[in-house]
């Protein structure tokens, strides 16, 4: 191992990625360690942890991406979200209408 001061001075986030599929919010980003008198790039970090306040602003960007979206493939472009939060999350392994419905047998 090799010892000294890092000549960094600076973060910058480079890139990152995210995914709202399954139980949980999963979000990357990636960082460099930068020297803004210089313009060097001197590594990267990646994290996976973040506080509420980053999740609460995900969530922004998730509800202003899905307008764009209603704007797009929508008639009317969809009806704005009310709120941030999280929704359900689909699995595909109830019944179907049957969930909403009742229990599927026929009444007489």
């Amino acid at each position: 191992m090799i010892n000294g001061s890092p000549k960094f001075n600076g973060m910058a986030m480079g890139e990152g990625k995210f995914s709202f599929l399954g139980t949980t919010i999963h979000l990357e980003g990636k960082a460099a360690f930068i020297d803004n008198r210089t313009g060097q790039t001197h590594g990267w970090t990646h994290n996976t942890s973040w506080s509420k306040d980053t999740i609460d602003k995900l969530m922004e960007l998730r509800a202003a991406m899905e307008l764009d979206l209603g704007r797009l493939h929508l008639e009317g472009g969809g009806e704005k979200l009310v709120t941030t939060s999280k929704p359900p999350v689909l699995t595909g392994g109830g019944d179907g209408l049957r969930e909403f419905l009742g229990t599927g047998e026929q009444q007489i």
